[in-house]
């Protein structure tokens, strides 16, 4: 089980539905997604805020989102990318 799966296995059922939704909205066409900023560590980076979460996403070549990190907000959130 990588990290993401073990922080949605914890995740409340209300919060989980929504953040799926997000996600899966990431996969098809990120641009639709609302509230999506470019983190300047990487070129292609980009984050969405879901409530207290961060999902942190790249952009592949087809213009789908990759999840590379799901995390609820902390100072370290966007360490380690």
């Amino acid at each position: 089980m990588n990290e993401i799966e073990k922080l949605l296995s914890k995740i409340k059922k209300k919060d989980l539905k929504f953040l799926l939704l997000v996600i899966r909205q990431l996969h098809k066409d990120y641009t639709k997604v609302p509230g999506v900023k470019k983190i300047i560590v990487g070129k292609f980076f980009f984050r969405v805020r879901v409530d207290n979460y961060r999902i942190i996403f790249k952009i592949n070549k087809d213009d789908s989102g990759e999840v590379v990190k799901l995390k609820r907000r902390n100072d370290n959130t966007y360490k380690n990318l």
